[in-house]
């Protein structure tokens, strides 16, 4: 057994890239800051929106137009919290992928609404998906 140290050298070999390769993200993502958007994508390809906001607030997240299923499909949905336990509340990331299915241009869109303004839109978002085979 020989302990490894910070003047031990690591070699990476091509599993170890390989690896790594295999769990890096490609697929584009889309934030608050690209509201108002038009994106392109080709059939196959996979996308996420990924938003965050206040749920210590009482803030939420509510769809105001789903995209068409025609052309583009929802793979997951995901929420986080960015609080690191044991604390709670902090802000929560949601996070939607999407994959390209068929020709055509969608949209998605999105509003917050703020719980301590009696459920009033604080923020929209809204994404142009345009797909193409």
């Amino acid at each position: 057994f020989m302990p490894v140290t910070s003047s031990t050298p690591l070699v990476a070999g091509p599993l170890a890239t390989a690896a790594l390769a295999t769990t890096a993200s490609t697929a584009p993502i889309y934030r608050w800051a690209d509201s108002g958007k038009t994106v392109h994508a080709t059939k196959g390809e996979t996308f996420k929106v990924r938003l965050r906001v206040c749920s210590d607030c009482g803030d939420s997240l509510r769809f105001t137009h789903r995209p068409d299923s025609a052309d583009v499909k929802l793979v997951r949905a995901t929420k986080r919290s960015t609080a690191k336990p044991p604390a709670v509340g902090g802000e929560e990331i949601e996070t939607w992928t999407y994959q390209a299915v068929g020709d055509g241009t969608t949209r998605i869109a999105l509003a917050e609404h703020s719980a301590e303004k009696g459920g009033k839109v604080v923020k929209r978002f809204s994404l142009n998906v345009r797909v193409t085979g």
